[in-house]
């Protein structure tokens, strides 16, 4: 489960004490990028061959070597207590592709097993690294030791559903409210459908396409008492339906609780019964449980979760899921390891898991937002393809685990890591993920963006001078890709929609033809794309893909509507007009929260300090020095006549109206916890509604102020600005969430 924290938003873009969120929900994506040279044009040739290192072989020995040379660096890097791994290869007998792969098929295997699916054999190299439980000097073991896998448990979840679909239980493309009483639902109710959206089916849940909105609040809880089962889960809050079913491809955790939801109501079992009836005990997976809080047997056995906080690790609690499907697995690498041997044994369909079709459909694209390019997303598996090859898989995080599942089925190949350490106040760096791109890189090396244009370039200047005609490459540039893109995966009816300003992407044009410009909150730094087919741009020194995605008008004119990054493949990137852009809203956010700061200063600081320098002097030469300061006080914004003494409370009055506000949200993001503490309460959401009443008169009285001089002049222009600086505030947290919008907000 994979989310930015609103109060971290809210910090950055209202007190400016950010920077823009270096964070990723990418599977195989890194924060830093490394430039990857190892291709060059082969000038020698007219055909588009390319002259590349070689990639060392994909032999055991070799991965065992990258891995146990890599993980302890980035564990160093991002201060990880403990990490567990396990690395699984499928090889065929009578697969002459694998005889490259040396030692392996000679079966020299590092602490791994050997077992047979019918005619293929697993090898498996799995180990821990740091400690499980510092506390207890117990160290990582991948046979014994339990991570929270996070969002990779939908993994499960949609392996169960598809299971029910080659038994002819659940059809994809069938209404869910076949199964499920939706009017007893309040988000699937026909008054929660205003705009008459087409039913949402089953297709839609498996690619995270079924146009809800997203929440964040009560995904987690600290205690066992507020534990809610699927049923209360799905009806615990009404979400907006904002698209159309199909339309957009948005990653929603709730759209995988129905999912659950409709194999408890087909199976009669509750979803972690089935888990284990259909799943676990089938793959031997006897150290896996989605039960919370774990079984006696297991808890012995979990690894603790730590934060880093800046100077050290600190031990946390056991994280409570509340929807247990979308992220509650609890699992070693080990069992991990027996799920990704029966998804890579696609002709045996896992050993009787799935059928072989149905696994081979499992594995395909359902969800692709342009037809024309293989990118989007598989039947409930992300579609994390990269360096030219197929990867699929899912990320998982929680607020302490941190952990990455990725299968690659042409090389057989199947990769998992988990991490015990999150960032306290913050955002992780994702380190699977940068162990995962290094991976990639070392033994799939590819060409960058800037090495294909060049071939593009090459083989067009080859075709035209076999054709003796003159022709230039040109980009499609006719459209307008410039611009900012914010995430669609937002709340609309809460303060998590400012998370769409946060996770947002800026597009300008590059220096060179057929170029662009990107910054992103993975990647604040602006890094060169270089278009490569049509809308399709590349990482001018990199893998990553941009694919943007473009509307036909009615009358025949292109416009660029949103963005698709293989970097992230669990939502798209909107357009967004000028006011929903990043630097116009920290501009109006800054403004009017420094005049809220100094008005605090001038009307409530400095009057304070006075009466403490009045008393101070009174006591020290007598009571005609009080009098003396007294007769100053006159001379402040308070008094004077009575318009400037009205127009100065007034001002006075907005400032503690919004002091009020930014207190009761410290209180409910703090004190009463912002993930853990269930849902929110109303009230502190109506107060910035006093402050834009008391307000309305403002820009009236500064108007005022200059025509009959309240005042002096450096004042008057400070209330000037003020006056209008705390409306532009309110339209900030109005549009974005943070003021109640209904009673029912």
């Amino acid at each position: 489960m994979r989310y930015c924290n609103p109060l971290l938003t809210l910090a950055a873009l209202l007190l400016l004490i950010c920077n823009p969120i270096q964070s990723s929900s990418s599977v195989l994506a890194a924060a830093t990028t490394t430039t990857f040279g190892v291709c060059e044009p082969d000038s020698s040739s007219s055909s588009l061959e390319t002259s590349c290192a070689k990639p060392p072989a994909l032999t055991l020995e070799n991965i065992a070597e990258f891995m146990d040379e890599t993980i302890p660096k980035q564990m160093e890097e991002s201060h990880i207590v403990g990490t567990t791994l396990s690395v699984v290869k499928l090889s065929s007998h009578g697969d002459h592709d694998d005889a490259s792969l040396g030692s392996w098929l000679y079966g020299r295997v590092f602490g791994g097993e050997h077992e047979g699916y019918d005619d293929d054999d697993f090898w498996q190299y799995s180990k821990g690294y740091g400690m499980a439980n510092v506390e207890s000097n117990i160290g990582v073991d991948p046979d014994s030791s339990l991570f929270r896998p996070g969002s990779i448990s939908k993994m499960f979840l949609w392996t169960a559903v598809m299971q029910l679909v080659e038994q002819g239980k659940i059809d994809l493309d069938q209404d869910i409210c076949t199964h499920l009483k939706c009017e007893e639902i309040p988000t699937l109710t026909k008054k929660n459908n205003p705009k008459d959206y087409a039913p949402i089916t089953m297709s839609h849940l498996i690619t995270h396409t079924p146009g809800f909105e997203d929440y964040l609040f009560n995904l987690m809880v600290k205690e066992e008492a507020k534990l809610m089962s699927l049923e209360e889960c799905i009806s615990f809050r009404t979400l907006q339906r904002v698209r159309e079913p199909g339309a957009e491809l948005a990653y929603s955790n709730y759209g995988s609780l129905l999912a659950a939801r409709i194999i408890e109501v087909i199976s009669g079992l509750t979803f972690e019964e089935y888990i284990e009836k259909n799943i676990f005990e089938p793959l031997g997976m006897a150290d896996s449980t989605f039960r919370q809080p774990l079984p006696e047997d297991l808890a012995a056995g979990m690894a603790e979760g730590y934060a880093y906080n800046g100077e050290g690790t600190v031990k946390k609690h056991f994280e409570l899921v509340n929807g247990t499907p979308a992220g509650g697995l609890t699992s070693t690498a080990n069992d991990m390891a027996k799920f990704m041997k029966a998804h890579l044994s696609v002709n045996s369909g896992g050993n009787g898991l799935l059928k072989p079709a149905t696994m081979k459909k499992m594995h395909t694209l359902l969800y692709q937002p342009d037809p024309q390019y293989e990118m989007g997303f598989a039947h409930g598996l992300m579609d994390m393809s990269t360096n030219g090859v197929r990867v699929i898989g899912h990320g998982g995080d929680t607020l302490y685990f941190h952990s990455l599942l990725a299968l690659l089925p042409e090389h057989k190949l199947g990769v998992f890591f988990s991490f015990n350490t999150g960032i306290e106040n913050g955002l992780p760096d994702f380190p699977a993920d940068k162990i995962a791109k290094s991976f990639m890189d070392h033994f799939f090396p590819a060409p960058t963006g800037k090495e294909k244009r060049a071939m593009m370039m090459m083989k067009d200047h080859n075709d035209d001078s076999d054709a003796n005609i003159t022709t230039t490459t040109e980009p499609h540039f006719a459209l307008d890709y410039t611009g900012s893109y914010n995430s669609n995966r937002r709340s609309e009816s809460d303060m998590l929609k400012v998370n769409s300003l946060a996770m947002s992407y800026d597009v300008k044009r590059g220096k060179t033809p057929g170029s662009i410009l990107v910054s992103s909150f993975i990647q604040p730094e602006y890094t060169e794309y270089v278009e490569i087919d049509e809308h399709l741009f590349q990482e001018a020194d990199g893998q990553h893909k941009l694919l943007f995605l473009v509307d036909e008008m009615e009358d025949g004119t292109r416009i660029v509507r949103s963005i698709f990054a293989d970097a992230l493949p669990v939502l798209q990137f909107t357009k967004c007009a000028w006011w929903e852009q990043k630097r116009f809203n920290i501009c109006i956010a800054a403004t009017g929260q420094i005049s809220i700061l100094l008005g605090f200063f001038i009307w409530f600081v400095v009057p304070f300090l006075r009466y403490i320098w009045s008393k101070a002097a009174a006591l020290r030469r007598g009571k005609g020095a009080a009098t003396d300061d007294l007769q100053q006080q006159e001379e402040t914004p308070s008094m004077g006549p009575p318009g400037a003494k009205f127009a100065s409370r007034l001002g006075s009055a907005v400032v503690m109206a919004y002091f009020a506000f930014y207190g009761s949200i410290i209180y409910i993001s703090v004190v009463r916890d912002l993930v853990f503490g269930g849902s929110l309460p109303k009230w502190p959401f109506f107060l910035p509604y006093i402050a834009f009443l008391l307000g309305l008169p403002l820009p009236v009285m500064a108007v005022a102020a200059w025509r009959k001089k309240y005042w002096g002049v450096a004042f008057r222009i400070y209330y000037t600005v003020f006056a209008f600086a705390v409306q532009g505030l309110f339209w900030f947290l109005w549009h974005w969430g943070f003021v109640a919008q209904s009673l029912s907000h």
